[in-house]
């Protein structure tokens, strides 16, 4: 081969890697700038899990993964506005409680039976032979599938096998607030009780 092509050969292989660092760095950046706006779509399981987890979202984030779970759903839609609960709406302060197997023992948004219901755990729930709606309600699954903040915590929650407390709040409304007094007065005895407690605080998309 003459000194002319091995230059030639050597240019094109130059170029070639050239081309794949170039592209090597694109794929970072991209990667980066999407974990940068996604951080919950690169965050890893949780091995270990605080006994009271607390995370935000965005409104928007909650209402999107109820409506994919009702859409999915239409028998279980036509079974909650049978049983006389009417359509299914979203209002806070919201509160659901369940069983050491995931199912939904209580599901409530009336700040006054909130706050009863919370101050009297686990009396309370021991008293709920199944969820006080008499309806179709979402499972502790299914509810940590919806928002990907709480995916990380899944397989870590289910596994413990143990009531949960979920509380969901704008912490803008004033009922929020008092649900919220409550819960946090609930915390200090939910370790001793074994009793998990999900705190979500919903965010407007403008406050960060």
């Amino acid at each position: 081969m003459c000194q002319s092509t091995l230059l030639e050969v050597e240019d094109k292989v130059s170029r070639s890697r050239l081309l794949l660092s170039f592209l090597s760095m694109v794929f970072i950046a991209a990667a980066e700038i999407t974990a940068a706006q996604n951080p919950a779509a690169v965050r890893k399981p949780a091995t270990k899990v605080p006994a009271a987890v607390y995370v935000e979202t965005q409104i928007t984030s909650w209402t999107s993964g109820f409506g994919k779970w009702v859409a999915a759903r239409p028998a279980v839609v036509q079974a909650h506005e049978a049983s006389g609960s009417g359509p299914y709406m979203l209002r806070t302060p919201f509160l659901d409680y369940f069983a050491a197997n995931g199912d939904s023992l209580y599901s409530g948004s009336t700040l006054s039976t909130n706050v009863d219901f919370v101050r009297d755990l686990p009396k309370s729930a021991e008293a709920k032979p199944g969820n006080s709606n008499k309806a179709p309600e979402p499972t502790l699954a299914d509810y940590l599938d919806m928002l990907p903040e709480l995916q990380p915590y899944k397989a870590a929650i289910l596994a413990r096998k143990r009531p949960v407390a979920l509380a969901i709040c704008s912490y803008q409304k004033p009922e929020c607030v008092q649900q919220n007094q409550a819960l946090q007065e609930f915390k200090r005895r939910a370790p001793s009780l074994k009793i998990q407690v999900i705190e979500v605080k919903l965010l407007n998309t403008s406050s960060q």
